[in-house]
């Protein structure tokens, strides 16, 4: 289990309006830099991708707050993240595998995604990153 200073979220609404379809990330500043810098693409000059895998912290109401949507929640307790850093396409796709999802990206998108983490570190957030068949919505976290 990561640490309080250590974590990151993602879930899904059960029965989400319309303004609260797809998924939602967010993360503690150590949590996201964990995966920010596994995600450097500098770090792997000869690969031709990347996969990074993390556990998740369970969602909490505090997590929930931001959002401001009262839905029930389905949180996922581990988060795999493939890039296919030569692909030149605009793919961008989130599965699920029980408590596991997976996002699966373009090298093309991968600047986009790690935007969106690093804006979640500066407080910022309330907009999604539009995938194949889901969005994934990045959050600003709320320090307990």
């Amino acid at each position: 289990m990561p640490t309080a200073k250590n974590q990151m979220f993602l879930w899904k609404y059960k029965t989400p309006s319309r303004g609260y379809r797809g998924y939602h990330i967010t993360g503690t500043a150590d949590g996201l830099d964990s995966v920010l810098s596994k995600l450097s693409a500098e770090q792997h000059p000869l690969k031709k991708s990347i996969v990074v895998n993390t556990e998740l912290s369970p969602v909490t109401e505090n997590e929930l707050t931001v959002p401001g949507f009262a839905g029930r929640a389905r949180a996922f307790l581990r988060l795999n993240v493939r890039v296919a850093l030569n692909d030149s396409s605009n793919r961008f796709r989130i599965a699920e595998a029980g408590e596991c999802c997976e996002i699966t990206l373009s090298g093309v998108r991968l600047p986009e995604f790690i935007n969106g983490l690093e804006d979640i570190k500066r407080g910022k957030g309330d907009y999604a990153m539009s995938g194949d068949t889901s969005d994934l919505w990045f959050w600003w976290h709320l320090d307990d």
